[in-house]
């Protein structure tokens, strides 16, 4: 449970984590749960890989935006 300040006051989240599974040995969640004041979303993810070569390129600086 989490709270934030907001201008009506205290406001809660609760984040929720379930079906852990081995993961090269470290036991990670595959189901996350954020709920809040008016609403909820469920994360549920079918494969987590750790260790996983990332190509150079992702991290250069992005185009600038071109006006519109």
């Amino acid at each position: 449970m989490r709270y934030g300040l907001s201008p009506i006051g205290r406001v809660p989240t609760q984040i929720d984590f379930a079906d852990y599974r081995d993961v090269n040995g470290i036991k990670l969640p595959f189901r996350i749960t954020y709920a809040w004041l008016d609403g909820r979303d469920a994360i549920v993810l079918n494969e987590i890989q750790t260790n996983v070569p990332v190509d150079e390129t992702k991290f250069g600086r992005p185009a600038p935006l071109k006006p519109q």
